[in-house]
């Protein structure tokens, strides 16, 4: 995402009459582990920024200050701007929008630029992750999935099943309600390596096969 980010979030955390440190705190309660000088880079379009971010983001703004409004994660993307989904692809909001909501023929839709030379953008995956997210997950849990860097486990199960290490986490925290380290730890009942090695394995078959159901559906 551009600077159109910053400027949303500044723009509706000042409406709502809040400092950076109010709508920090208030991300806090949402999971992210925020403090005020988060915010400005965020203000500022120096932060990376996820899914369970942007989802958080939004929530904290509808809710802060006691007044109940409706922001949307769309309500933080200037329309008239494209949102960059790689390198090579882009798409306006109502595009990002109708992708999202599956009502659109994929090829039909958003810019593409065969030539650029640009870096992958910082926002890559956003779109699977949200297509892949297990039923019934919060903003508030995927922003506290979101926080710990990912382990060793996590980014080979991502890598071998083909989706960002945010699917992993959601989808293990729906299937066993902890990390997949841990659950491989529970599952081989000993400290061997060759044991969680071999749990390990097991665990992200059963991970494929509930994301590849999720991706069918």
């Amino acid at each position: 995402m551009t600077g159109s980010l910053g400027a949303a979030v500044r723009r509706l955390r000042v409406e709502a009459g809040l400092s950076q440190d109010d709508l920090a705190r208030r991300a806090r309660e949402y999971g992210l582990n925020w403090t005020t000088p988060r915010v400005s880079e965020l203000e500022r379009d120096e932060l990376r920024i996820s899914l369970p971010v942007l989802l958080v983001v939004a929530a904290a703004l509808s809710t802060a200050g006691g007044h109940a409004r409706e922001i949307r994660v769309r309500d933080l993307l200037d329309e008239r701007e494209s949102v960059p989904i790689t390198a090579k692809w882009s798409m306006g909001v109502d595009e990002l929008a109708r992708f999202i909501s599956g009502d659109y023929d994929a090829m039909s839709f958003g810019s593409f630029n065969p030539d650029s030379e640009r870096s992958e953008p910082d926002t890559s995956g956003i779109l699977e992750a949200l297509r892949l997210a297990p039923p019934g997950i919060t903003a508030r849990e995927a922003a506290a999935l979101d926080g710990p860097p990912s382990t060793l486990a996590e980014r080979r199960a991502a890598k071998r099943i083909g989706v960002p290490v945010s699917v992993v986490r959601m989808w293990a925290h729906h299937l066993w309600g902890k990390p997949l380290d841990a659950r491989a730890a529970e599952v081989a009942g000993s400290e061997s390596a060759q044991a969680r090695g071999h749990a390990t394995r097991g665990l992200v078959a059963e991970l494929q096969l509930a994301i590849k159901g999720a991706a069918d559906a």
